[in-house]
């Protein structure tokens, strides 16, 4: 039997602005003639997805759809995996491993996966660093988790690797390791093991574990891996590990012992790089009590976490923040955050400027007089016969740049990221900033924009979320489209249908606005966002990236020119 493809092809997805018989469509494609070999060939030439998206329930494609219906064993799934391939496609579970975006495996039918995924432990083995990665692109460890949730039972030669992964920073393999381990015999043995790990990491990652699992139990090796433990990281990791499985841990608190680890810190610790920090206008805070903390503890605290500098919050940082009078952790937090984005977005005075240009001018004139020597006559170019230098001139950049930022529990670290980009971007000359915030209400803080702090008190965290809501009120915003750049972001997770926000980014997109989806990341810059909707976004027009906030700023300088 053959097939028109193209014409074909034209009518494989649902579309509101075009009208046709699905019916119809639909009664051609399930005709017994019509084999498994067809179908395949018509999503192969048709549509752009992996073979594991296509067989969820996500997508309206007709001839996917059929496929779907009549897979009924692992047989049947093994015969189209063999088409695919046979037809130009990669092996299924090596296109799912190199995949960034992806729809979830839990869409499928398990029984029939397992057998396909049996046969790719080569793949997975690459996918977790047990053997030299040669695919490219290259295989995610996190695909290769997915995969093997599939399986019956995990197979024990992943058993290190796993557990290595289940004390990772980044959360989402974290997670995912822990869940294929959560059965496993023995496993609260083999994580109080990794408290004597050579790496701070992995010792905190077992005491978050334990907590996880609220094993009691291990309180006693926690105490002892306390009592050793030099790490900030992995001390803060056991503290809480024993307060929340009840320990009493006031003794990690005493004043006294905690003014000499603050001494000792400043003693051994630089200030190199702090030096602009005042210090010395550092707010008075008391403990619970009412007694006053030692400003020296204070400094410390300050000085430690420019020296661990993680992306987030320290958690033995927390645990003494959580321990004062709440108003004074409050004003303490805002005075270091204050005075970091002061320092950060502080621009030079003129004074500065004009030294910077009188250190500089011979330099610059003598590479400007370089250029000239090396004009080629024969390109008829015109030459500088004199060079003059002028003043700072500012530059025009006519554009307008919409921040829409999800404002749910989950998003602080993005907010925090979003508020210090906006007065960056405030500051730069002729550009229009707009900063927009959103749950399942919106709230415009395009006043504030120049002021970061400002905006983060502005902002009340948690609450539903209605991404389509806040799209369609930032559109109304746009009123030069080609000079107009729209930035979402979120982890993409909507409350409710994704088709409103769908429809209002296909509507910027023809009006040729620069469309940008930012993908929230976790305390440790790790991505943390629902795949299948970003997909559909970028499908829709928009450009979709996980950015830490200098490579956000290099992309909007390369679009703004």
């Amino acid at each position: 039997m053959s097939l028109h493809l193209r014409g074909l092809g034209q009518l494989m997805w649902a579309n509101s602005f075009v009208k046709w018989d699905r019916s119809g469509i639909t009664a051609f494609l399930a005709h017994p003639d019509v084999t498994a070999r067809h179908l395949v060939a018509v999503i192969r030439y048709s549509a752009h997805w992996s073979f594991f998206a296509l067989l969820g329930d996500t997508f309206a494609h007709a001839a996917a759809q059929e496929l779907r219906r009549r897979l009924k064993s692992a047989a049947d799934l093994q015969v189209a995996a063999d088409l695919w391939v046979e037809m130009g496609g990669k092996r299924p579970t090596v296109e799912y491993l190199q995949q960034a975006w992806q729809a979830s495996t839990a869409q499928l039918d398990q029984e029939m996966l397992w057998p396909l995924v049996a046969g790719s432990f080569d793949e997975i083995d690459e996918a977790l660093g047990l053997r030299p990665q040669v695919h490219q692109p290259a295989l995610h460890a996190g695909n290769a988790l997915d995969l093997l949730a599939t399986l019956p039972k995990v197979p024990h030669r992943y058993m290190l690797a796993l557990l290595n992964l289940a004390t990772e920073t980044q959360k989402s393999l974290r997670l995912q390791a822990r869940a294929l381990l959560a059965g496993a015999p023995d496993i609260d043995k083999a994580i109080i093991d990794l408290l004597g790990d050579g790496k701070q990491e992995v010792r905190a990652g077992a005491a978050d574990w334990l907590t996880a699992r609220g094993t009691q139990d291990a309180v006693p090796a926690l105490r002892k891996a306390l009592n050793k433990e030099k790490s900030e990281i992995a001390r803060a990791a056991i503290i809480t590990a024993l307060e929340r499985l009840g320990d009493d841990v006031s003794d990690c608190f005493e004043p006294k012992g905690m003014l000499a680890d603050a001494e000792a810190g400043l003693a051994k610790t630089s200030i190199k790089g702090l030096e602009w920090f005042p210090f010395d206008l550092l707010p008075r805070v008391s403990w619970q009590n009412g007694k006053p903390v030692d400003p020296r503890i204070v400094r410390w605290w300050v000085v430690l976490a420019n020296k661990l500098k993680q992306p987030g919050s320290n958690a033995l940082l927390d645990l003494w923040l959580a321990r004062l009078v709440p108003d004074d952790a409050k004003r303490f937090g805002l005075f270091v955050l204050k005075s970091w984005i002061e320092h950060d977005t502080r621009r030079p005075s003129d004074e500065e400027g004009n030294a910077f240009a009188a250190a500089n001018i011979d330099a610059a004139l003598a590479q400007r007089k370089q250029t000239v020597q090396r004009y080629d006559p024969a390109r008829q170019r015109i030459v500088a016969e004199r060079l003059h230098f002028t003043g700072r001139s500012r530059r025009q950049l006519p554009w307008t740049i919409i921040l829409c930022v999800d404002q749910s529990g989950s998003m602080l670290g993005s907010v925090i990221y979003a508020a210090v980009m906006a007065a960056i971007l405030a500051a730069l000359p002729s550009v229009d900033v707009r900063l927009v915030v959103f749950d399942t209400s919106v709230v415009d803080l395009s006043r504030e924009v120049a002021d970061p702090v400002s905006v983060l008190m502005s902002v009340q965290l948690g609450g539903g979320t209605d991404i389509g809501r806040a799209v369609a009120y930032c559109e109304q915003l746009i009123t030069q489209p080609s000079r107009s750049i729209f930035v979402l972001l979120s982890d993409f997770c909507e409350g409710g249908s994704v088709a409103p926000m769908i429809a209002a980014v296909q509507r910027m997109a023809s009006a040729q606005v620069t469309l940008i989806g930012l993908a929230a990341l976790d305390d440790q810059a790790a991505t943390d966002y629902d795949r299948a909707t970003a997909q559909r976004l970028a499908d829709a027009g928009m450009k979709i990236a996980a950015l830490t906030p200098d490579r956000f700023a290099e992309w909007i300088a390369g679009i703004i020119g």
